[in-house]
């Protein structure tokens, strides 16, 4: 956890010294994103892993919204590998010109018999830049299963083609 405060900090730090990264309104349909992921769920072990996600988005100046397709390798406690997919919708709202906070969300799955399919709840914290790697961020959702909830935390970057 303070490994992930450091890094809002440093971030937030970050966005003073960068020019303003916002493009132009309009929509974005070649974006990604990845980062780690660490899994803590309510019973079992944590899970640490990685993320790939597609992220379009249209914007309209300081508001707009972004979908979510993502995909995780996840390993249960058995050892067992499954699969955790996501599909999220995110309302962004830009504080600064190179800041964002996107809310929202959606539903994930986790496949193989490991909880099935739930809500789940989200933000992030997104820093812009130029570039192609446009985003910076720290994102938290939670997986609602009822009796056995789960907290996500994910820290990676966006890049568009």
């Amino acid at each position: 956890m303070k490994t992930l405060r450091c890094t809002f900090i440093a971030l937030f730090f970050l966005t003073l010294f960068v020019s303003p990264a916002r493009g132009a309104a309009g929509p974005s349909i070649l974006a990604f994103q990845i980062n780690g992921i660490g899994v803590f769920p309510a019973a079992g072990d944590t899970i640490y892993s990685g993320q790939l996600a597609w992220i379009p988005s249209l914007s309209a100046g300081a508001i707009g919204v972004r979908g979510e397709l993502g995909a995780a390798w996840l390993k249960n406690v058995a050892n067992d590998r499954f699969w955790q997919l996501n599909y999220e919708g995110y309302l962004v709202f830009s504080v600064t010109p190179v800041t964002d906070i996107e809310l929202g969300g959606g539903l994930a799955t986790w496949t193989g018999g490991n909880g099935g399919t739930h809500p789940i709840l989200g933000g992030y914290l997104v820093f812009s830049l130029p570039g192609l790697f446009h985003r910076i961020y720290a994102g938290y959702s939670r997986f609602l299963v009822s009796g056995a909830n789960a907290n996500e935390l994910k820290v990676g970057f966006g890049f568009s083609l």
